[in-house]
């Protein structure tokens, strides 16, 4: 692993390539240490000026008020 450099001036700065593999190691550590929960959710395709996007609509949200 190569060595990451200091934050300066609020910049993160990240080695191309890297985002992805981090991403997901913090998710896995997340979800072992109990930290990140899976919510079910249904989905539905919005478009907007041409562009598509996914949207996520929380399934059950009295799972989520008990999680508070």
């Amino acid at each position: 692993m190569t060595e990451e450099q200091p934050i300066t001036k609020g910049t993160l700065v990240l080695e191309p390539g890297t985002l992805w593999p981090k991403l997901k190691a913090q998710t896995e550590h997340a979800i072992e240490c109990k930290a990140l929960h899976s919510i079910p959710t249904e989905y539905e395709f919005v478009e907007q000026d041409g562009i598509r996007f996914l949207v996520r609509i929380l399934s059950n949200l009295v799972r989520k008020d008990k999680a508070k």
